[in-house]
């Protein structure tokens, strides 16, 4: 492969992947300066409230949830397994079926 296609690929990803780069963008922004997970979602609802979580553990300023919060997250994450980065704070998908969440 050569400089030109893989200039092109890239491009072709980000024309493609543009609002997914613009909504991290603005949620990063928002959890930088202190918005709630609730008004993250509210602004940017395209955007799931699990993702919005994940993403502040990236940038390595989680954000405080309430237990209904907490509860939306973990069942969305549960559900769809994603973001990867929650393992970590919800444990395996399948690992938490029988749990009762009274970690």
């Amino acid at each position: 492969m050569d400089a030109w296609e893989t200039k092109n690929h890239f491009l072709w990803l980000v024309a493609h992947n543009k609002a997914q780069l613009i909504y991290i963008e603005v949620c990063s922004n928002m959890i930088e300066k202190g918005y709630s997970l609730s008004a993250i979602a509210e602004i940017v609802p395209k955007v799931s409230k699990a993702d919005i979580y994940g993403l502040s553990h990236m940038l390595k300023m989680p954000i405080e949830l309430t237990a209904e919060e907490r509860e939306a997250v973990e069942k969305e994450y549960r559900k769809t397994r994603r973001p990867d980065v929650l393992k970590d704070i919800f444990g395996e998908p399948e690992d938490m079926e029988g749990k009762s969440g009274d970690e």
